[in-house]
């Protein structure tokens, strides 16, 4: 059993665990706290299933590099399907260079071979391990090949960083969620009567710039269309990243609690924030490949 497997159904956690057959997400919104981050009703906004049942958009930022962040995205999208029989788009912060690979992989029976080749992209052997091309995500695309086998048509996953074949570059040349956002916007118009899922760097979720880096734009804040924005926030633990030198760094904990959620990032204008709890370190794919053929060796 994989990690996805075995941690599914236990990170919704705010106050205490919430069973995923109860309710998808525990959520704070907001747009429902006053400037101090002092909750202006008295119970926070709950998504469930069928908040997903219904065509639209939604962003989802992580922070890259731990197993639980991946695990939330992918039962949201699980949901998505079982509560609706309308398809479900999946985007992804993979490069787009990498479609064919994913295309190949989620029609295979993900046997050893099929993985083997899956890891052999060279996007799991770049020499900057940032987290985006983690044993998680190594783990969720497997978890998208399942989900596709068992709603056959309906899910369909599309890798959105970096520019198209069919697209000219940017006259910017090297603004990245401009290409992000241009992807998302084109992937989703393509699934106008579906529900459409993104997951990207919390950075890219963001409705608005950071204060003070007004030139630098998010995805989101150049979206054209309407969308929710979904901040997960881990509560503690690891995440392989690069934030302060690539690889096992640690999180910031906060205090659980409404209020502490709400404060979180509030300039940031995401539209729910969910509390993940403490989170796990996901090594990079191709060490964690590494150590399990050592195991069966």
């Amino acid at each position: 059993m994989n990690h996805f497997q075995s941690s599914i159904g236990t990170i919704y956690r705010h106050r205490g665990t919430i069973s995923v057959t109860a309710v998808l997400f525990a959520v704070i919104c907001i747009t429902s706290c006053d400037p101090q981050g002092n909750l202006t009703r008295p119970e926070p906004n709950i998504f469930r299933p069928e908040t997903l049942s219904a065509p639209g958009i939604w962003v989802f930022g992580e922070l890259h590099g731990n197993y639980e962040s991946p695990t939330f995205f992918g039962a949201a999208v699980s949901s998505a399907l079982s509560a609706t029989n309308m398809n479900v788009l999946v985007g992804l912060e993979l490069p787009v260079a990498m479609q064919a690979t994913i295309d190949t992989y989620l029609r295979s029976s993900g046997d050893p071979e099929s993985r083997e080749a899956l890891l052999q992209h060279s996007f799991w052997h770049r020499q900057m391990q940032d987290g985006k091309s983690s044993a998680a995500m190594f783990d969720l695309l497997e978890h998208f090949r399942q989900l596709g086998a068992r709603y056959s048509g309906r899910l369909l996953v599309r890798a959105i960083d970096g520019v198209r074949a069919d697209q000219q570059q940017p006259s910017t040349g090297s603004d990245r969620d401009a290409i992000l956002a241009r992807n998302a916007t084109d992937d989703a118009a393509n699934n106008s009567d579906g529900v459409s899922l993104f997951l990207v760097g919390n950075f890219h979720s963001r409705r608005q710039p950071l204060n003070g880096l007004d030139y630098i734009r998010p995805m989101a804040s150049l979206l054209q269309v309407p969308f929710i924005s979904v901040q997960i926030v881990p509560n503690g633990g690891t995440s392989w990243n690069c934030q302060a030198g690539c690889g096992d760094n640690s999180v910031m904990q906060f205090v659980p609690g409404l209020e502490a959620l709400a404060n979180y990032q509030n300039d940031g204008e995401y539209d729910y924030v969910v509390d993940l709890g403490p989170v796990t370190s996901a090594e990079p794919a191709i060490w964690a490949s590494v150590a399990l053929e050592t195991v069966s060796d």
